[in-house]
């Protein structure tokens, strides 16, 4: 199963960085006894305004999905008298980065990106750390 919102231990993480985690849009539920909602673990999700019967299954707190996650991220950065916008492209890479309309290719250098992160085969895990990253820097909810 392709996973579709973070682990407990992502949105743990993402707490302690003080990320606000009140507007995630799922929410786990534990449809096995055994499911401790960590990586490993097959569980189900439903989005937070959905009811259940809880007499039947346990809520195990909420999380973000991929939508959540792009909405929080900031839509630029300024740092130093440069843009740097929120980019991303088929190839799971989402980026800080200059806008390439903008600057001559002469002028692309290490200057041109403010940061990257990239996977191989997980989009949700990119923009994760790249929303650990951007609070772990403090541009997060910084006024622009």
């Amino acid at each position: 199963m392709k996973q579709i919102a973070l682990t407990i231990e992502q949105m743990e993480h993402l707490k302690n960085l003080g990320v606000d985690t009140s507007k995630a849009s799922m929410k786990f539920i534990d449809v096995y006894p055994s499911c401790d909602y960590s990586e490993d673990e097959i569980c189900e999700f439903i989005p937070v305004d959905c009811r259940f019967n809880a007499s039947i299954y346990n809520e195990g707190g909420k999380t973000f999905t991929l939508q959540d996650i792009l909405e929080l991220l900031p839509k630029f950065i300024l740092k130093d008298g440069l843009n740097y916008d929120l980019t991303s492209d088929m190839h799971n890479r989402i980026a800080y980065e200059i806008d390439w309309d903008i600057i001559s290719v002469g002028d692309i250098n290490d200057y041109s990106r403010l940061h990257t992160e990239i996977d191989e085969y997980n989009f949700l895990d990119v923009c994760y750390r790249m929303l650990c990253w951007v609070a772990e820097n403090g541009y997060l909810n910084k006024e622009e």
